[in-house]
């Protein structure tokens, strides 16, 4: 990971705090109402398999984001995966569609 250093008024360089993500502000806001709208789509049984391929979309970008920086797998992967079984687990159930395409298959 790359240590992000400024000048010292001593002479040598002191850590500046972290940036997480390298994100600005408004990119955030941005993600925050894609995600919003992406879970309204999901919502809505006209267009819940696109709102659910564009929220596993937009969950696999936030842990390659946090993979990228190095954070911890338990908040920043296990999280966004569990919420996307969440998102695919009803929609599987309630599609028959969905089933025909990724049948269970049984033993005997």
């Amino acid at each position: 990971m790359v240590e992000v250093t400024a000048p010292s008024a001593a002479g040598g360089a002191t850590p500046m705090p972290r940036l997480h993500l390298w994100l600005a502000r408004v990119l955030t806001v941005l993600l925050v109402l894609f995600f919003l709208m992406d879970a309204a789509m999901w919502l809505l049984p006209q267009s819940s398999l696109l709102g659910a391929v564009l929220l596993t979309g937009i969950l696999g970008g936030a842990v390659t984001a946090h993979a990228r920086v190095g954070d911890a797998a338990f908040p920043t992967v296990i999280f966004p995966l569990l919420v996307g079984l969440m998102v695919w687990g009803p929609l599987y159930l309630r599609e028959s569609r969905l089933r025909a395409l990724f049948p269970w298959r049984t033993v005997g």
